[in-house]
C-alpha cells in the first residue's frame, strides 16, 4: 500500500525561496530516480508564512520509504538541502479514504 510522507520545514534566515525550490526539485528527482519508489512529490508553501513549506511525497510503500531512509544514500541525497532549510517534522501517513473528482474545466 502506498504511503504519503509529509515533511514540514522552514527556510533558514536569508535563504532565497526560488533557489531552495530549485534545489529541492533537483533532490526530489534524484531520489525518485535512485529508488524507483517515489510516485510523486509536491512542494507546498504556506500562504501566510512564505518561509514555511510542506513536502508531500507519495511512495510505493512504507517499507520502501523506511528502507531508503535507513541507508547512507539517504543522508547523501538530502544533504544539499541543509544550507537552505530546517526540517521540523517528518511523518508517514496511509490513505484511509479517497474521493477523487475530475478537475473543473476553465
Amino acid at each position: 500500500m502506498s504511503v504519503y510522507v509529509v515533511i514540514i520545514g522552514k527556510l533558514l534566515d536569508g535563504v532565497e525561496a526560488r533557489l531552495f525550490e530549485l534545489v529541492i526539485g533537483q533532490v526530489s528527482r534524484a531520489i525518485a530516480e535512485y529508488t524507483g519508489n517515489v510516485i510523486n512529490d509536491e512542494l507546498i508553501r504556506d500562504s501566510e508564512d512564505p518561509s514555511a513549506y510542506m513536502l508531500v511525497s507519495k511512495w510505493t510503500s512504507k517499507e520502501a520509504w523506511d528502507s531508503w531512509r535507513s541507508t547512507t544514500m539517504h543522508v547523501e541525497q538530502v544533504s544539499p538541502l541543509r544550507p537552505y532549510w530546517q526540517m521540523q517534522s517528518v511523518r508517514a501517513y496511509e490513505t484511509v479514504f479517497t474521493d477523487e473528482r475530475s478537475p473543473l474545466l476553465s
